[in-house]
């Protein structure tokens, strides 16, 4: 805690010292990804889709046996602090047992606030943008251990990146910590399911342009690099999952934006030409 308050303290020197400010508006007014296509990871490499359907009366057979799993659900959140000086992006994320309750954490609290300076916090959980001249060298000297100061291919944070993509990729990192920490740091011996609250891995539309057609906007080719890096880091730690017989299963509810079932058309309702999105299948059938 006394780091931060150092903080406050050495942003009201800047104030006083009438430090130049270099803040972007530009940064924060749109998302770099405003189209996004949740797909499957098979997609990538095939360009295929799989789709399973399951009756209710499948579903109702198997309950009984479900209730007997360890069900872990994993959620992920983020907050802003947006001041004149700084852009702070405040993240966590939480595997949370049905039966024992918070499993992993990050930030863990209790760490963070007890923590000593031999072995101080276990997780960052903060992404910091310094937007003002003669403050960056004291961010990075003293916040580097809780906060993210670059993006996830050692890029800079800078007032003009996008601060959209910022928060997105904390929160992915702070997924990918939480669930490498579940995978190597647990001993978990009874049957186990994971559900992530979201899809496994979603792919923004410029990405998927960007494999395939080459003609995603070079000005966004920084926020597809750091996404393809945390996808491939997440893709790595779920497959260690499964090794370890923990299914990991998304839950995706925004289905208005994804359009896998107009795409495979398992009902044979939709003009190839054309796609709909989900919702807008589900309500023709």
């Amino acid at each position: 805690m006394t780091d931060l308050m150092n903080m406050l303290k050495k942003l009201y020197e800047v104030s006083v010292n009438s430090n130049i400010f270099t803040r972007s508006e530009t940064s924060r007014s749109r998302k770099p990804f405003d189209d996004l296509e949740y797909i499957e990871a098979n997609v990538l490499e095939t360009g295929e889709f799989d789709i399973e359907k399951y009756s209710l009366d499948t579903i109702r057979n198997e309950f009984d046996e479900l209730r007997k799993i360890n069900i872990l659900g994993l959620d992920s959140s983020s907050r802003v602090i947006d001041t004149p000086y700084l852009f702070i992006g405040v993240g966590s994320a939480f595997i949370i047992s049905r039966t024992k309750g918070a499993l992993v954490k990050c930030p863990d609290f209790y760490d963070f606030i007890l923590s000593s300076k031999k072995n101080r916090y276990p997780c960052r959980f903060l992404s910091i943008v310094p937007e003002v001249e003669g403050i960056r060298d004291f961010i990075e000297e003293n916040f580097a251990e809780i906060a993210y100061l670059k993006n996830p291919n050692n890029i800079p944070y800078d007032q003009f990146y996008n601060k959209y993509a910022i928060l997105d990729e904390l929160r992915t990192r702070l997924e990918n910590n939480v669930l490498k920490q579940l995978v190597h740091e647990y001993n978990i011996h009874e049957p186990t399911l994971l559900f992530l609250d979201g899809p496994l891995y979603f792919i923004p539309a410029d990405l998927h342009q960007y494999m395939y057609r080459k003609t995603s906007n070079l000005n966004n080719n920084v926020y597809v690099n750091a996404w393809i890096t945390l996808m491939n880091e997440k893709t790595r730690i779920i497959k260690q999952a499964y090794e370890r017989n923990i299914p990991v299963i998304g839950i995706v509810k925004r289905i208005y934006r994804s359009t896998l079932l107009s795409k495979t058309d398992p009902f044979k309702i939709c003009d190839k030409k054309s796609y709909i999105n989900d919702e807008a299948y589900l309500s023709i059938v």
